[in-house]
């Protein structure tokens, strides 16, 4: 073998091991970015957990509630209840985290929606209306990732879970805070007062 051939190979050899180290770093970089992106299971466990015969959402006369909005009931799961409502987490087609809120007398439901990233950045509301025409009682619930906490509540909301806040609100203009393990706040979110005659 000429001295020729001999540096080609070794050139060879060290380009092979050249890309194989930097397919290497790649395909690892590829991982930790698919295993750091999030996705709608890391927010919320629970969309993770066998379902129960509770997790289904409720039906309106013979259909589910929501039917049309593209909703995936087979990821429905209960969270939690109040005295003025009962709520779930939902999926839709388009892997968006949902919040459905039902009133105490199982007469109306809210779906509101977000996308996994703007959940994880500022969690979901809901408010609707319930009652008669004579008496109307506004229903707020909030939910945010399960990295938070709930740190500072408003006057008539109460935790159903640590990451799920609900109630008919009865004080005036306030702010919910949700922390971080560590106690840091990492949300705030403005609540409006009740709606006075």
């Amino acid at each position: 073998m000429t001295g020729l051939e001999q540096g080609a190979r070794l050139s060879m050899g060290l380009f092979s091991i050249v890309a194989l180290a930097s397919l290497g770093v790649s395909l690892g970089a590829s991982s930790a970015w698919a295993a750091s992106k999030p996705s709608p299971g890391n927010m919320l466990a629970v969309l993770t957990e066998q379902a129960d015969t509770n997790d289904a959402i409720p039906f309106d006369g013979e259909v589910q509630f929501g039917q049309g909005m593209g909703l995936l009931y087979e990821t429905s799961r209960f969270l939690g209840s109040t005295p003025y409502g009962s709520y779930w987490a939902i999926l839709d087609a388009d892997a968006n985290i949902c919040l459905a809120s039902q009133d105490a007398d199982a007469l109306a439901m809210v779906f509101s929606c977000a996308t996994v990233q703007s959940f994880g950045q500022r969690g979901i509301s809901s408010s609707f209306y319930s009652g008669d025409m004579q008496v109307s009682t506004r229903m707020d619930a909030y939910l945010v990732p399960d990295s938070l906490t709930l740190r500072a509540s408003v006057k008539g909301l109460e935790a159903v879970t640590g990451n799920l806040v609900a109630g008919r609100v009865s004080g005036e203009h306030d702010v919910l805070q949700f922390a971080t393990q560590d106690g840091q706040v990492a949300l705030d979110i403005p609540v409006l007062p009740p709606v006075t005659e």
